[in-house]
């Protein structure tokens, strides 16, 4: 009895033997769990371990990438619409000169659109519009901003032809002196400087040889010209400037041009007074008109 147990015993250990050298070598010795480990994290964290070799790690929020606003950049440039404004207050009529009837006024610190131009004559004529009107502006005073290469060449309208009312009577000739006298605009009879023109037509019985000439400033209380004296102040035609004759036969017209600035005070209201004579110096028999207008 004895030697079988013995002999169960020793086939026991080489058992155990056997087995214990069939395990693998890289196994690990079971530890006995400490008393108040969670069992159940230990597993899950060797399991973790054990899929991935490392502990991963924590996954950041992508990098949110910086806007940067780029400002709007303001265009600036020449204005579409050509617009124009003036120096000094000028006047704005029917057509380019003073025969047409006046309009409306460019005031300094306005603005109007320009809508054509006229540019067979110096300076330029533009042809603006001001609220519901549209005139010819005269363009010695006149500043255009934008292109104007585009506006149309315009055309002047008819000048206006003065109406007259018949009469029964016969027209007799006035015996003595006697003329007519009409303002003819502004002239630059040297670059820079303007001048008056006047027109004389001798509609009476006497032959002049000089002329006293006053032009005042209405608006200024100033006189822009004279009174000055002249034996030689007939010019044979407009614009008067240069020499003049010596004298205005019966029935015949002559022009004379006198400065009056530079510039001359567009707009401004003037009195032009004018006296000639038969003789030189002022002297003989005379005649004298007063004519009221506007500076164009």
């Amino acid at each position: 009895m004895q030697k079988h147990k013995g002999i169960i015993f020793m086939f026991t250990i080489l058992v155990v033997t056997a087995l214990a050298c069939n395990l693998p070598s890289a196994q690990t010795a079971l530890t006995p769990t400490p008393i108040g480990v969670d069992v159940n994290a230990t597993f899950t964290s060797i399991a973790f371990t054990q899929g991935s070799g490392s502990i991963p790690t924590p996954l950041l929020p992508a990098d949110t990438p910086t806007i940067t606003l780029t400002p709007t950049i303001p265009q600036t440039g020449t204005p579409t619409t050509p617009v124009v404004s003036v120096s000094i207050d000028t006047n704005c009529r029917t057509g380019p000169g003073v025969v047409y009837d006046y309009l409306t006024g460019l005031l300094v610190g306005e603005k109007a659109e320009v809508v054509g131009k006229y540019t067979s004559v110096s300076p330029t004529y533009w042809i603006i519009k001001k609220g519901s009107i549209t005139c010819w502006l005269w363009g010695r005073y006149a500043t255009v901003e934008g292109n104007t290469s585009t506006l149309p060449e315009m055309i002047p309208p008819p000048s206006p032809t003065p109406t007259f009312t018949a009469t029964a009577t016969a027209t007799t000739v006035p015996s003595g002196p006697n003329f007519t006298l009409s303002f003819d605009g502004v002239t630059n009879c040297s670059p820079g400087d303007d001048y008056a023109v006047l027109k004389w037509f001798n509609n009476g019985s006497v032959v002049f040889e000089s002329a006293k000439a006053e032009i005042k400033d209405l608006d200024a209380s100033t006189n822009l010209y004279g009174p000055a004296l002249s034996n030689v102040p007939f010019g044979a035609a407009s614009p008067g400037c240069g020499a003049g004759n010596s004298t205005l036969g019966v029935g015949n017209t002559a022009y004379s041009a006198y400065f009056i600035g530079s510039p001359a005070p567009s707009g401004h209201n003037i009195r032009i007074i004018i006296t000639l004579c038969s003789q030189d110096g002022a002297l003989g028999e005379c005649a004298t008109r007063t004519l009221d207008t506007v500076l164009p």
